[in-house]
């Protein structure tokens, strides 16, 4: 069975015409008409109702429309091995990290020219290390603290913030005004900042929306109280950090993020104790042996540079105690 023959026939099923799947796959719709009658031949039944001015599917078509596309995925991925198998051995890596990393920092890189087109592979900040382990990845970046038998670099921090409605800015920034009010003492410690910002005190009193996944924001957050000796009100968790922002829009309440775009109309805040915003680091890690490893740490070092990060040393850590 050939690929050709199934791209025709997910482009119908999909644009229900042999218009518009003829005008994407640049040929006539004789051609395209004939492709598909060929398919059936091979398949032995017929895969669209012609009946009407629509072409649908026919049961035995609906059946036959997903395995299709996996077989189109999976030719599109070996077409992809193939390719690369040429290129520089730079864009050969594949980089695990959190979703908001690729498009946050690691897209806007690969779009300016600084890092060679490589292989994303998404997953919760506290689990790309384990990609890293089974070698399904040759970077891992995230918020974990890797073991010392591996190499690492933190190439960067990440501002908590929260995010909230328009309508409850009042509030938030009447906060942020008493505790900035209240900070000039505390000024003077390391890593303090003169922004506005929202103390960790007053996320006790206000429902606190999460996203589900973001351990590291999580652990940071509960040190900062600890250390204010006060507890966050958690109300709602979410898996998406989309979804978590969306339910803020329409509840109410301040949303944890770590450093993502405001969507909504949302406002956005750093987080603060003692006058010293809440930054976690970003740890790149690689196995010291890799054969790739002088590739690798040109791409760690050009992620440092990222605009979209804040220097390492203004990772936030929690005071010992006394």
């Amino acid at each position: 069975m050939q690929i050709r023959l199934l791209r025709c026939f997910e482009a119908v099923a999909r644009l229900g015409s042999l218009a518009a799947a003829s005008a994407e796959l640049h040929v006539t719709q004789p051609a395209l008409s004939r492709q598909l009658k060929d398919l059936e031949r091979t398949t032995g039944f017929a895969l669209f109702d012609r009946g009407g001015y629509r072409l649908t599917l026919t049961r035995a078509g609906r059946d036959f429309l997903p395995h299709s596309r996996k077989v189109l995925l999976a030719a599109a991925q070996l077409d992809e091995i193939v390719r690369t198998q040429g290129a520089s051995p730079e864009s050969q890596l594949v980089i695990a990290c959190p979703s908001e990393t690729a498009r946050h920092i690691i897209a806007p890189l690969i779009a300016a020219g600084q890092i060679a087109t490589a292989r994303i592979v998404t997953a919760p900040a506290d689990e790309v290390l384990r990609l890293l382990h089974s070698g399904e990845c040759d970077i891992a970046i995230g918020t974990g603290v890797p073991p010392h038998t591996l190499a690492h670099e933190v190439v960067g921090t990440i501002p908590i913030t929260v995010q909230y409605r328009a309508e409850d800015a009042a509030w938030v920034e009447a906060k942020a005004r008493s505790n900035l009010a209240g900070e000039n003492a505390e000024m003077a410690l390391p890593g303090a900042t003169a922004g506005v910002t929202l103390d960790v005190k007053s996320l006790a009193d206000v429902d606190v929306i999460e996203v589900a996944h973001y351990r590291g924001v999580r652990r940071t957050v509960d040190d900062a109280c600890t250390a204010a000796g006060t507890v966050i009100k958690r109300a709602r968790a979410f898996t998406l950090p989309e979804v978590a922002q969306a339910f803020t829009s329409q509840h109410g309440g301040l949303c944890l993020m770590s450093g993502e775009p405001a969507l909504f109309e949302l406002r956005s805040m750093p987080v603060s104790w003692g006058g010293r915003v809440l930054r976690l680091p970003l740890h790149a890690v690689w196995s010291p042996d890799s054969a790739l490893a002088p590739q690798i740490r040109h791409v760690v070092t050009q992620i440092s540079t990222s605009v979209n990060l804040d220097p390492p040393e203004a990772a936030w850590q929690a005071p010992r105690p006394e």
